[in-house]
């Protein structure tokens, strides 16, 4: 942020998860409790930067195949090539917050925020 300060603009990208919406059970909660720390991190230092050229993000990917999670067998995984595609379209809008790939993640996050845990826990 010195440097976005310093040269008068920038964009600061943050990167959480889908994991940061609900509580998850299991060797998950860590994880969990750490990716929603991060949106919260964002939104702080999206209010200082309020009104000025510094623009700050939190992309939230779902579930992405890469080489560490390749034994993972997720319901709703998606490509590397897909999900990295969707990161960087998301980077490049400059938006906020964004869940990607969109699809199925926009319409899920809602429901995973308020289902009830007895659910989340057999889904996810």
């Amino acid at each position: 942020m010195e440097i976005f300060y310093r040269q008068g603009h920038g964009h600061l990208v943050l990167v959480s998860s889908v994991s940061a919406l609900p509580g998850l059970p299991r060797s998950a909660t860590a994880y969990a409790a750490t990716k929603a720390g991060v949106p919260a991190l964002e939104e702080g230092i999206r209010a200082d930067t309020v009104g000025t050229p510094i623009r700050v993000s939190v992309i939230l990917p779902g579930y992405i195949r890469t080489e560490m999670n390749a034994q993972l067998r997720a319901p709703l995984m998606v490509d590397t090539v897909v999900g990295v595609r969707a990161m960087v379209r998301a980077i490049e809008r400059e938006v906020p917050r964004a869940l990607v790939p969109w699809w199925p993640w926009r319409v899920l996050a809602p429901v995973i925020r308020h289902a009830p845990l007895r659910v989340l826990r057999r889904v996810l």
